[in-house]
């Protein structure tokens, strides 16, 4: 997937990814 390529909160937050 796009873990690194989603400088998104908000997309990181529907996608699972541990972003903050």
């Amino acid at each position: 997937m796009r873990e690194a390529a989603i400088p998104d909160p908000e997309l990181a937050r529907g996608a699972s990814i541990p972003f903050g």
